[in-house]
């Protein structure tokens, strides 16, 4: 998270500066921006004032990975976290096979679905709050939110929560509801991954990172 500073803010005052010439003891300033650098030149020399280049794009990538690969894994475990939450879900079936029960089934599709619809109220409105409030906090939240998500499956999993906390069985299941939906509504992360590579990529490059960090979000 170290890059992801407030750069579209610098552009843009930048280029709001550079639109105006500032007269003063017979010297002119202009300001010159682009995508890939920012440049402060003093217009009768061409001296190079001031340079800010910008930052890298492999944080954005390795974040998208990593984002996406713990939830690969993290729907390895839903099941058992979906059995806890009820007690008899696996039953033998009649060759011996252990197989999970129609009940611990549904739950698991609503827990599912649940972050999905969460996940969807959410995606038009993220994009206006990453211009607003800055695309780093948008990707912090949504680390945040899979964080609790990730807490809460692993009380789930632990009989000494209940043994020692004695947290009521019939808690267990809207509280994964709730942080499945948490989960979903700080989850827009490729959103706000999307518009910083839009941020820091010139035209020629911005399809091609963004298919990089596609490629990214499929292989995690």
């Amino acid at each position: 998270f170290v890059y992801f500073r407030s750069e579209c803010a610098c552009r843009a005052m930048s280029m709001s500066a550079g639109s105006m010439h500032r007269t003063g003891s017979g010297s002119r300033m202009s300001v010159r921006v682009s995508t890939q650098r920012s440049e402060r030149l003093h217009q009768g020399t061409g001296q190079l004032i001031e340079q800010t280049t910008a930052p890298p794009i492999w944080p954005v990538v390795l974040l998208s990975g990593l984002h996406y690969s713990s939830m690969a894994m993290a729907m390895m475990i839903w099941i058992n976290v979906c059995r806890m939450a009820n007690p008899v879900a696996f039953v033998p079936s009649e060759d011996g096979e252990i197989r999970v029960d129609s009940e611990t089934q549904t739950l698991y599709s609503r827990l599912l679905v649940m972050n999905a619809v969460c996940e969807f109220m959410t995606s038009q409105l993220v994009g206006g709050l990453s211009d607003q409030y800055g695309r780093k906090l948008l990707a912090i939240s949504a680390q945040l939110g899979q964080v609790v998500d990730y807490f809460t499956a692993g009380l789930a999993l632990a009989p000494i929560w209940f043994e020692y906390v004695q947290t009521p069985t019939f808690l267990v299941t809207p509280s994964l509801f709730f942080c499945r939906g948490l989960a979903g509504l700080l989850g827009n992360v490729r959103i706000a991954m999307g518009a910083y590579i839009a941020d820091i990529s010139t035209p020629a490059e911005c399809s091609a990172r963004l298919a990089f960090s596609g490629a990214a979000m499929t292989i995690g």
